[in-house]
Parts: C-alpha cells; sequence; structure tokens
C-alpha cells in the first residue's frame, strides 16, 4: 500500500486531518506528495467538497481503515522487533557462554601442559643428580690414577658403572666376559684389579673402539687384565623371530674363551644394525657358563632389548630377572638359586 495516493485532501488546518497524515505518512510513505485529495469521481455527498477529512463518509472509511492498517502494521513492526532483540539476545548470550567455556578449556589444558614439562624438567635435574653422585662415588671406589673418560651417551652411564662395581664385589666373578667394549671394560677392570683376581675378555666388531680401548687401558696400567678382542659381525648360526640370520662376532676367538664365565656383560653390537643383535650373547657361550652365572644388559629400556631378554627368560628358564633403576634401564638375569642385592 505504500506509494498509493489515497486521493483524500485535507484543506482546513483540522488536528484531527493532521495527525491521520503524519500516521498515513509514516506507515505508508509516498515519494513526494501524499495528497488528501477528494476527487469528483469518489462520490463524495458534499457538493463543495469543502467536507473535512472526517466528515465525508467515503474519506472517513479510509481513513479509518488506514488508522487501523497503521495501527496493525505498527504493533506487529514492534512484535517482529521485540522478537528478534530477544533471538539476537539469546545469540549472543550462547555465543558468550560457548567463549567462557572454550576460554577455560584453553586454560585447563595449558595448565596441564605445564604441569608435564614441570614433572618432566624436575624428573631430569633428578636424574642429572643421581648420574653426577653416581660418578663421584665410582670415582671414589676405583680411585684412577688418571681421568675417567666421558661417560653416558653411546658409553656408560656412571649408576651403570657403579651397578657393574657393586656386581663385582659381591659376586667376585674369576672370569667376566664383555660383549661391546669401552668405558665398562675399564671400569671392570679397575674393580677386577683391586677386589678380585680375574681375568676379562672384551669384544668388539670395531677396530677403531677396540683399539681406543686398549689405549685406555694403557694409560691407567690395566691392559694386563684385560684382552681386547677385535671381532667383526658376520652371519652366524643364531636367527631373529623372523627367521633371519642374525650377524654375531665371527673371528673365532669365541670358541677358545675359559670355562666357567661367571659374568657376562652386554653392550653390543649396536641394536640399531639388527633389533635382535644382542640374543645371541647367553646362548652362544651358554656351554661355558659356571652354575651362578650373571649377566648384565645395558640399555634394557629400549624395546628390542627387552624383546631379547623375554626370548633369554623363555629359552633358559634356570636364569631369574632383576631390574635395578638405571639412566638407560639394566636388566640383570641370575642363575641358579644365588641371590644378589641391587
Amino acid at each position: 500500500m505504500s506509494n498509493i495516493a489515497l486521493g483524500i485532501e485535507c484543506r482546513n488546518e483540522n488536528a484531527d486531518s493532521w495527525r491521520a497524515w503524519r500516521i498515513l505518512h509514516a506507515v505508508f510513505p509516498v515519494t513526494g506528495y501524499l495528497a488528501l485529495a477528494c476527487p469528483r469521481d469518489v462520490g463524495c455527498l458534499a457538493d463543495d467538497h469543502s467536507c473535512t477529512p472526517f466528515a465525508c463518509t467515503r474519506r472517513s472509511d479510509a481513513l479509518r481503515a488506514a488508522l487501523q492498517a497503521a495501527e496493525i502494521s505498527t504493533e506487529g513492526s514492534l512484535e517482529m522487533f521485540v522478537t528478534i532483540l530477544n533471538c539476537a539476545t539469546v545469540v549472543i548470550a550462547l555465543f558468550t557462554l560457548a567463549m567462557v567455556f572454550k576460554t577455560r578449556a584453553e586454560q585447563e589444558k595449558l595448565r596441564r601442559r605445564q604441569k608435564r614439562a614441570e614433572t618432566r624438567h624436575a624428573a631430569v635435574l633428578m636424574n642429572e643428580f643421581r648420574q653426577i653422585a653416581a660418578f663421584l662415588e665410582l670415582r671414589d671406589l676405583l680411585q684412577p690414577v688418571r681421568p675417567l673418560p666421558m661417560l653416558r651417551e653411546w658409553a656408560i652411564s656412571p649408576d651403570f658403572g657403579l651397578l657393574l662395581v657393586d656386581l663385582i664385589d659381591e659376586h667376585r666373578p674369576r672370569v667376566i666376559v664383555e660383549f661391546g667394549g669401552g668405558s665398562s671394560t675399564l671400569v671392570c677392570a679397575y674393580r677386577a684389579s683391586q677386589a678380585t683376581n680375574c681375568g676379562i675378555h672384551s669384544y668388539d666388531h670395531d677396530d677403531s673402539f677396540a683399539q681406543r680401548t686398549r689405549e685406555q687401558l694403557q694409560k691407567h696400567g690395566l691392559d694386563s687384565h684385560a684382552e681386547i678382542h677385535y671381532e667383526p659381525l658376520r652371519p652366524s648360526q643364531f636367527l631373529d623371530d623372523a627367521g633371519e640370520v642374525i650377524e654375531w662376532y665371527g673371528g673365532g676367538s669365541i670358541e677358545n674363551l675359559p670355562a666357567d664365565i661367571d659374568m657376562i656383560v652386554v653392550d653390543g653390537p649396536p641394536s640399531h644394525l639388527n633389533p635382535w643383535a644382542r640374543y645371541p650373547s647367553l646362548p652362544a657361550v651358554y656351554d661355558k657358563l659356571s652354575p651362578d652365572c650373571l649377566l648384565i644388559l645395558d640399555d634394557a629400556a629400549r624395546k628390542s632389548e627387552q624383546q631379547v631378554v623375554e626370548r633369554w627368560l623363555k629359552e633358559f628358564p634356570e636364569f631369574r630377572l632383576q631390574s635395578p633403576s638405571t639412566e638407560k634401564g639394566a636388566a640383570v638375569l641370575v642363575r641358579g638359586s644365588r641371590s644378589i642385592s641391587i
């Protein structure tokens, strides 16, 4: 009905007429002038067309209809506006609530992450303290004539070296066989020379590492207490769980080892060559073991070493497992009924 001229003209200054005009103009805006004229073809009852808007029956009906429409439109618009406002309020409230929950979730996630970081940091600091304390105790026990080589990383950790010293003191081995030499060879040689009269046979697949171990022993005056054997890895009679051949020290000197081996230290070959690389350490010398033999495995926290230990225990049930706490993990297999305190 907008842009429709009602054909009514109010030529007097009647207040009701102006009120009606204002309402109509507000509700039904007409471009330009909204004429309140009474043309002759509407059949107005007044001959002089001088009637007021509410005196003419046709004009009165038109105005009433327009006013009613204006009131209905105004009420409908107001109700629609209130509905839209309520919907907008609900949407804003839901959005605000969602943002609050999201913020709280992010804060909780950040708090948990910070707590885990603090826990890891505390564990790292505690491990560093343990390794420093173990190194100082190891140095006091061995009383080396020269500084000990760098420990950790590829070499044994100080707490594993301290474990070797404790087991040598308690077990008193006469023959120690070591697969994978280095710093552990030096530690064993020091303690064996001080506490027991035993021989150490160390095997390494890398000639440069074997030579480095010999030099360290010479510097510390322990070369007479340990024999270093360079044995390159070659296909052996031992198979992994998939039936593949495991490479093992193949120089032949292992066959010449003395009988009654009291202790085996396993820190080689590197497991990155084959997850089962260290498995032959026990079956290769099984026939030469003493009734109370010990086997000490380094890096026992790794999955590859753990599966090797499980296979050993399954195939050689006379061994019992003890797992002392060390930086890289350690597994001690005890044969027979002998008990050790670690």
